[in-house]
């Protein structure tokens, strides 16, 4: 039974319309040949992908590993599992991509980002907060391209 639609909250209204997104952008169409008007010959046939032949879009739940990895080489998540025998199953949000999302949700005009940032407010005394971690590199002068101490 579908949920009454005045007791989502604007946050879930948002993460709806996010998945909605995010599932669209990485779909891909799903055609059923057996509407093709004349039945192709072959996979490659002009008539195989059309509006006729169209029937829905698919798209995998779960999210794309090599954006996943393209996002931990810009520095906004670590992902723990990566490499091991288990399937990834979670990544770690670090403050850069904290940060980061946030903007986007300051820039994107959807019913609930500023409700979602306002529940998380708090993320930005901990984005901006240095611990004893993030200070090592600014006290020794580290290159992180190198891992080399330049003092």
């Amino acid at each position: 039974m579908p949920q009454d639609k005045s007791s989502i909250s604007e946050e879930e209204r948002l993460l709806q319309s996010l998945y909605l997104i995010l599932l669209y952008i990485s779909g891909g169409d799903e055609h059923n040949e057996y509407l093709a008007t004349p039945y192709p010959e072959s996979p490659n046939s002009s008539n195989w992908h059309s509006k006729e032949t169209f029937v829905h879009l698919n798209s995998w739940i779960g999210l794309d590993f090599e954006i996943l990895d393209q996002l931990e080489e810009e520095g906004f998540l670590e992902q723990p599992q990566k490499g091991g025998r288990k399937p990834r199953s979670y990544i770690q949000l670090n403050k850069n991509g904290m940060k980061r999302a946030r903007e986007i949700l300051k820039e994107i005009n959807l019913t609930g980002a500023e409700e979602a940032l306002l529940a998380r407010e708090h993320h930005e005394d901990y984005i901006n907060h240095k611990t004893h971690i993030d200070l090592v590199p600014e006290e020794y002068d580290i290159d992180s391209d190198n891992d080399e101490i330049k003092n």
